[in-house]
C-alpha cells in the first residue's frame, strides 16, 4: 500500500515545478474534473512544502 508521501514524491518527479504547468492544468480543468482535482492536489502539495520549509526556519 502506497502512502500519500510516496504519491507526493512521484508527483514531484512527474510534474514540472512551474506556474506554466499550473496554468495549463487550470485551462484543462475546464474540460476535465480530473484535471481540476490534480491541479488542486499539486497546489496543496506545494503549499505544504512551503509550510514545512517556513516551519523549519522558525524552529531553527
Amino acid at each position: 500500500m502506497r502512502t500519500s508521501q510516496d504519491l507526493r514524491c512521484e508527483i514531484h518527479k512527474l510534474v514540472p515545478q512551474s506556474t506554466e504547468f499550473i496554468e495549463t492544468a487550470s485551462s484543462l480543468s475546464q474540460l476535465s474534473p480530473y484535471a481540476l482535482t490534480l491541479t488542486n492536489f499539486i497546489r496543496l502539495v506545494k503549499m505544504e512544502d512551503q509550510y514545512k520549509k517556513q516551519r523549519k526556519l522558525l524552529v531553527e
